[in-house]
Order: structure tokens, then C-alpha cells, then sequence
């Protein structure tokens, strides 16, 4: 977009004017008629109608006033009917293009003419237009790992925190407060999203336990740039009352809050409870989140006019003013004023502009000349975000900085080849590459069902996907930064083997090791190689064998038979305790949790007094008060010795694969 100025020796400032446009003015005529139409002493215009060629604008059309004293015709219109706040002038054109129009609104038109003296007709007869709501495009469910928590009006803190909305978990859920009594509805739950979103719906995902209670009835949705200013409901409706997940679609909006509001509940009772909350949407990229965060919902276009002052909300930006005002102090832009110096041939133009210090960084200030409006026009000097003023190519053109007070600068930039025309344009500068980013390879994962996260820093919308049909990747897209989970199964292999998980255009390689029976039972047939099994018929299993260090394979030798636990006792009486010896491999297996447990009675309950996972120290469980002692057994093991202290009558090893 630009602004250009002719030069006729003197400055060219754009001209404003103001008047009252409602105001009948002596001699104006009334209009009569359908959408008529009259200045002072004009024949009444005919047909004022309203047309629309694509969804993003409407255009209003009338009848030519066949009087010769026209100098505008103007177009004004609002949300309700008998209020137009907002103007467009169409100069002597009897059609106008409106756009920047919301969603779902209906707007009121009237049209007026002002002829040469400044005499302004009445309005002409009121006509609405409805804008449609454009169906929403392809979305994808915004990563829930960025979210914060901005309010909620109740939770229960008992295991049911509103955080359980987006913790990914469907087994967890928000609860509002009942232990201390339910608080009365409605219910609402507000969430950070962490960046700038076109959110276009919602899933909502009722608990999922054996109850419908708190399931939402009613509900309102709403999204919000600032977390503050929350207007009308993006979406309203019921939902069914069951467990199934809901989805909710509307026309997408730019937001960084969403707020999910619960008005009845269909079970007769207070409370509101959610399982999942998952927003729909795609990332917004800077720069336009940064200066547009302000702006409407319905005008944030760079090109657009959100305050239907002329000046479009870029150019605003860029000159550090609020797009959204055309008053105050920060309203109106200190638009650049063209002057000339000399004469003839010897002419050269000056154009010089007030600017924000620093200026925004996202913003490129372009200064073009060119001797015809209609011909092309030649950069001459240029300034991107907050660098200096580049000269560009042979145009010899210089710039003068000076203060001008309230954090500004006085740029003043002047032709060296004589050009008649001269302008400001301004782009928004690239929006950042789209990158993503996940490291290349992730941890060792275990060769029992097992997971891995692999972490996405991405400022685009992602694609993930597996190689291999044993790792399996959730969620399969997102948008800005996330975290990938791949669940895989067992891998029932004598090797490791390895997926490629393609994220974006990056790749992260996942190793998953060799079933621990490959590294001690490699020898054993694949029908004998169960955990639970006993391979060598020694009377232990396979998985006792492992986890003591010994080969389950063989019954004799160095490494055959388990160095199995040894169990004796301490005092007597009711002094009695029971103390067990265990002569382990130093470390253990990576994969294997050790318990010590104890019981009265072997068909009674079986209590774990302590425990050790993998190459991890041991822990004592509970109130156990359990104690542990151990010294170094030669060979690469290490002897523990556990001891009860509550006098159970019977003690034993149980060990597990993790």
C-alpha cells in the first residue's frame, strides 16, 4: 500500500474535512420513496441496493442524481437499525465496496449527498444486509502443551484441578468444588492458549468415568485477544448428555484466550465437570499478531481501515499510531508531508516523516519516486524494522534524523534525480520461515510397552507421522510448539530395532531394545521364553533367574542356577523379625523392580515393606519402617540384607519387568 503527494511547489499534507452528515441543512429535500435520494434541490435517486461477489465484502449501488452539483455521495451504516456511525465517501461514484464486515451481523445502510455548497440531503430509506458466516477452513487441534490456566470460578483441589481439562488425559477430569458444597451455576474455565490462533471451534469431552454428573448442558464459548475484552459468544448451544466427545465449529477468529462457559447442567445438579478441552485452530504468525491484538475482530488486515479514518491500519502501525482510533493523542498518523526545493530542472523533492524510535522491527518503510502517477515507481531509499536508512542503487538520495520529542524521530529523506512524485510504502516484513524443530534422536526406550516424548519448537502448523506400525504417534498434527508422544509395543526380538518419526520435514530416530529374555534366555526356543516359564526345570522362573543374575538356561555351572534369596530370623517372641538376603548383580537390570514383601498368613494379603527399580537405590515403602543393609559379595554382585521390623510371619521376592 502507499501514499502519494503531488508536488505543485509547496507541501501537500491530505486534506481533512469535517461536517455534520446528519444535519439537514436549509433547502435539502427530503427522499421519498424506495431509497431515494436528493441533495438540495436534486431529483431524487433511485434504487440504492446492496450486492456481494465474494464473502469478504458487500457492494452498495444507487442511481446517478442527474443534478450537476454533486461533490460526493456518502455511504453510512451500523449494526442497528437507525444508527450509521460509520462512513464511506464514494466522491462522485454510485457504487462502493464495504468490507471488513463480522460475521453472523446484520448491517443498516443509508446513502446522502452533499453537493458543491456543502449542503447535505437527508439520509435516503434505511436498507439491511446480513454477512453470512464463512464455513471454516481445515483445522487442527492446537497442542495443549503451551496452555496456562487464566481462571477458573470453581475446582474441586481433591484430584480434580481445572488443569485436568488440558492435561491430555481423558481418565482425569475438572471437577468444580463439592466436598465443600457445590457453588451454583454457571460455571466457566478461561485458558491461555500461549500464542495468537485463527481459533475456528472446540472439542469438549465429558468425563469418562461411570458418572454423567457435571456433564454441561447449555454452554457459551467465547474467544478473546486480551484474556479481558470477551464480546458475544463465538458458539452457543446444548450439548447431549453423554459421554461422547463434542465438536463445535464456527468462523475462525484471531485469539489468544478461549473461555468455555457452563449454564445448565442435565442431570439436575450444580456442578460442571470436563474431561478434555481441546481448541481448534491454526497458528497466527507474526507480525500481524503483534500489532493487530488490538484491532477488532472483523478488521485486522493490514490493508483494512479499523477506524475508517483513510489511513489503513498498516500505515498506522507503522507510524506507531492505534489503528482502532482516529482521535487522541495516539489516533491519527503523523502522515509524511512531500516539499519541494529549487525549480526547473533543478527541483528535488523532500519527504519527511515522524516515526516511532525504535520503529517497529516487523515493519519495511520503503521511499519511492516516479515522474507519472500511472508509471512505475523506483525505491530510492529503504528502512527495515529498526535498521538504518539504506540509499538503494545509484539514486543518491540522503536522509536527515533529528529528536522530535515523545520517543520519536524526524526522518527527512530527499531525491537527488529530480522525480515529480514521491511516496511512503510499507510492507510488513516476512513473517519468520515456518521452522520446525525436534531433536534427532530420542531416549533408549525399554523392549516392553513403552513411550517416548519427543518435544516440537515450531512457529507453523506440523504433520507428524512413524515408519513403523509398532511406534505410534500422538497427536498426528499440531500448530506452533508441542510435544509428540509415540506409544510402542513390545518388541519381541532377539535385536533392537529402530522407528523414524517424521515431524514437519525433521526426523527423530526412537531405539527400542531387544526383549531382555534375547540377552539371558538368546539360547532358548521362542516357545520358552516366557517370563513366568522355567527353561532350564530348575524350579525358578526365567524372570527370577534374570533379575538374580543367574542363566536361565542352565541348571549348573558358575552362571546356572540363581543365587536364590535366603530368608532367617531375628529375636524371638513377639521380638521376632524376619530378615532376607538377596546376592544381586551389581547393577541390576535395568529392567526389573524388585519388592520385598511380607504377610501373617500365605492366602492372606501380601504387603511390600521395600523395593528397588532397576539400577535405582532401594526405597523403603509406606510405614514400614523396614531396614536395609549391604556390603560387596565379589564377582560383580552386591549382598543386601532386608529386615522387617513389625514382626510378619512370612517374607518373599516378587520381581517384575518394567
Amino acid at each position: 500500500m502507499g501514499l502519494w503527494f503531488p508536488v505543485e511547489g509547496r507541501p501537500c499534507p491530505i486534506p481533512c474535512v469535517a461536517y455534520d452528515k446528519r444535519a439537514p441543512r436549509q433547502g435539502a429535500g427530503r427522499v421519498s420513496g424506495l431509497l431515494l435520494l436528493a441533495a438540495l434541490a436534486c431529483n431524487p435517486i433511485q434504487s440504492l441496493r446492496a450486492s456481494t461477489a465474494n464473502p469478504y465484502n458487500v457492494t452498495l449501488a444507487w442511481n446517478a442524481n442527474p443534478e450537476t452539483d454533486i461533490a460526493t455521495y456518502e455511504l453510512s451504516y451500523g449494526t442497528a437499525s437507525g444508527t450509521h456511525p460509520n462512513l464511506v465517501e464514494a466522491g462522485s461514484s454510485t457504487a462502493v465496496a464495504v468490507t471488513g464486515l463480522l460475521e453472523g451481523t446484520t448491517y443498516y445502510f443509508v446513502v446522502t449527498a452533499r453537493d458543491r455548497a456543502g449542503l447535505v440531503s437527508l439520509p435516503s430509506a434505511e436498507i439491511s444486509y446480513f454477512k453470512a458466516v464463512t464455513p471454516p477452513a481445515t483445522l487442527n487441534v492446537i497442542s495443549q502443551s503451551g496452555w496456562a490456566l487464566k481462571y477458573v470460578d470453581s475446582q474441586e483441589t481433591n484430584g480434580y484441578a481445572a488443569t485436568n481439562a488440558f492435561d491430555g488425559n481423558s481418565a482425569t477430569f475438572w471437577h468444580t468444588a463439592f466436598s465443600t458444597g457445590a457453588a451454583p451455576l454457571p460455571h466457566e474455565i478461561q485458558i491461555d492458549l500461549g500464542a495468537v490462533y485463527a481459533v475456528g471451534g472446540f472439542h469438549y469431552l465429558p468425563r469418562q468415568d461411570n458418572y454423567l454428573i457435571g456433564n454441561i448442558g447449555q454452554y457459551e464459548f467465547y474467544v478473546s485477544m486480551d484474556g479481558s475484552t470477551w464480546g458475544s459468544p463465538a458458539a452457543s448451544g446444548t450439548f447431549a448428555n453423554d459421554k461422547t466427545q463434542k465438536e463445535v465449529l464456527f468462523a475462525t477468529v484471531n485469539a489468544r484466550f478461549v473461555r468455555l462457559r457452563s449454564l445448565t447442567e442435565p442431570n439436575g445438579a450444580q456442578e460442571t465437570s470436563c474431561a478434555e478441552l481441546n481448541v481448534l485452530g491454526t497458528l497466527v504468525t507474526p507480525p500481524f499478531a503483534v500489532w493487530a491484538a488490538a484491532l477488532p475482530q472483523n478488521a485486522q488486515g493490514f490493508s483494512q481501515d479499523a477506524d475508517h479514518d483513510g489511513v489503513s491500519n498498516g500505515m498506522e502501525y507503522a507510524f506507531g499510531r492505534d489503528a482502532t482510533s482516529s482521535s487522541g493523542i495516539n489516533g491519527v498518523a503523523q502522515l509524511p508531508v512531500v516539499t519541494v526545493a529549487g525549480s526547473g530542472s533543478l527541483h528535488h523533492l523532500t519527504l519527511t516523516l515522524s516515526l516511532p524510535e525504535p520503529a517497529p522491527a516487523d515493519i519495511v518503510y520503503d521511499i519511492q519516486a516516479a515522474n507519472g502517477l500511472t508509471g512505475s515507481w523506483t525505491a530510492i531509499m529503504e528502512k527495515s524494522g529498526t535498521g538504518p536508512w539504506t540509499a538503494l542503487g545509484n539514486s543518491g538520495a540522503t536522509v536527515v534524523l533529528s529528536p522530535n520529542g515523545s520517543g520519536r524521530t524526524s526522518c527527512a529523506i530527499t531525491d537527488a534525480q529530480g522525480y515529480h512524485f514521491m511516496r511512503l510504502a510499507v510492507t510488513s516484513s516476512s513473517a519468520a520461515a515456518p521452522v520446525t524443530s525436534i531433536p534427532s534422536t530420542a531416549s533408549a526406550l525399554y523392549a516392553t510397552n513403552s513411550t517416548a516424548t519427543i518435544p516440537v519448537t515450531s512457529n507453523t502448523n506440523w504433520t507428524a507421522s512413524s515408519d513403523q506400525a509398532w511406534a505410534v504417534v500422538s497427536p498426528t498434527s499440531g500448530s506452533g510448539n508441542g510435544t509428540v508422544t509415540v506409544t510402542c509395543l513390545a518388541n519381541p526380538a532377539a535385536t533392537s530395532r529402530t522407528a523414524v518419526v517424521t515431524i514437519g520435514a525433521q526426523t527423530c530416530v526412537l531405539t527400542q531394545a531387544a526383549w531382555p529374555y534375547a540377552i539371558w534366555a538368546a539360547g532358548l526356543t521362542q516357545g520358552a521364553q516366557g517370563f513366568a516359564m522355567d527353561a532350564d526345570h530348575d524350579g525358578v522362573s526365567n524372570g527370577m533367574e534374570y533379575a538374580l543374575g543367574g542363566n536361565a538356561a542352565s541348571s549348573s555351572g558358575a552362571n546356572g542356577m540363581a543365587q536364590l534369596p535366603v530368608i532367617t530370623t531375628v529375636g524371638s517372641g513377639t521380638s521376632r523379625n524376619l530378615s532376607m538376603t538377596l546376592n544381586l548383580p551389581d547393577p541390576a537390570p535395568v529392567d526389573i523392580v524388585y519388592d520385598v514383601q511380607v504377610a501373617n498368613g500365605l492366602t492372606g494379603q501380601w504387603t511390600d515393606i521395600m523395593e528397588k527399580s532397576g539400577t535405582g537405590q532401594w526405597s523403603t515403602l509406606g510405614n514400614s519402617g523396614a531396614t536395609l543393609s549391604s556390603s560387596p559379595a565379589g564377582s560383580g554382585r552386591t549382598t543386601y540384607t532386608i529386615t522387617d521390623v513389625h514382626g510378619y510371619h512370612f517374607m518373599r521376592l516378587a520381581v517384575k519387568s518394567l
